[in-house]
């Protein structure tokens, strides 16, 4: 039930971006956006690094919306 919630209060978020076709955002869309965000471990010769994807502006406001810090 928690995550209808999630979903439906985002989306109430989204709805101010337009209606119909001029729409911009839908939950399906935000999550696509949100599948590129990379953290993890990377190797290299024996060296470890952490590689963090940098958030562009669409990535920003759609976790923000989320109440999501990074």
């Amino acid at each position: 039930m928690q995550r209808l919630s999630i979903k439906h209060s985002f989306l109430k978020s989204l709805i101010a971006d337009g209606k119909g076709r001029k729409r911009h955002w839908t939950f399906e869309r935000a999550i696509e956006r949100l599948k590129s965000i990379r953290r993890e471990v990377v190797s290299t010769a024996g060296v470890k690094w952490k590689a963090v994807t940098e958030l562009d502006d669409d990535q920003k406001k759609i976790l923000n919306l989320l109440g999501v810090k990074m």
